[in-house]
């Protein structure tokens, strides 16, 4: 079901259907516009979130590179980084390499192949993609590299509320700006003691 469809059976243009759907700077009559909605649903029919960020200029994509999907630690700030993305209609792409600089290169190379804003990136796996000789591509001017604490064995504690109000500030903070190369550390809460 394409945007086409809907103007089809709504029986106007794509760009008024594509108004009345998506807003816009030009404004859609109420009636016709309750038409559209109406056709709309009546038909299924789902907006493209990849199709309507290209138009717009940006692709709301995150990623998440770790060696240990499985650390609970690691899967506590994952499910918090999906949390945080949910809330700011972001999706979250999972890179999982081993522990070596030849594979977190690659992976790191595939995520921003995919566009990401940004990589949350495990303080081991950052060690590695900085060693010398690392293949795969440097992050582009436009791409964020975020090092967050690696898991229990580093003697990490999970992730608390405090933890989950930074990375839902720092997801905010990444998903509306529009650029801006950095390198910074996300919250990893206290150490264990």
């Amino acid at each position: 079901m394409t945007l086409q469809d809907v103007a089809d059976a709504a029986g106007v243009s794509i760009a008024t259907a594509s108004r009345a759907l998506n807003g816009g700077t030009r404004t859609t009559p109420a009636r016709t516009r309750d038409h559209v909605l109406t056709v709309a649903s009546h038909l299924g029919y789902r907006p493209h979130a990849h199709a309507q960020a290209v138009a717009r200029g940006w692709v709301a994509y995150l990623g998440f590179l770790t060696d240990d999907v499985g650390d609970p630690c690691t899967a506590a700030r994952l499910s918090a980084l999906c949390r945080a993305a949910r809330a700011h209609r972001v999706t979250l792409l999972v890179a999982q390499a081993g522990a070596d600089a030849r594979s977190a290169g690659e992976e790191l190379d595939l995520l921003i192949g995919h566009g990401v804003r940004a990589v949350f990136v495990s303080r081991r796996l950052a060690g590695a993609l900085r060693a010398p000789g690392t293949p795969g591509r440097r992050p582009p001017p436009d791409v964020r590299i975020v090092t967050v604490e690696d898991g229990a064995a580093d003697g990490v504690r999970l992730p608390d509320e405090a933890y989950e109000q930074e990375i839902a500030a720092l997801v905010e903070d990444l998903s509306t700006s529009r650029g801006g190369r950095g390198r910074r550390r996300a919250p990893h809460g206290p150490r264990a003691g």
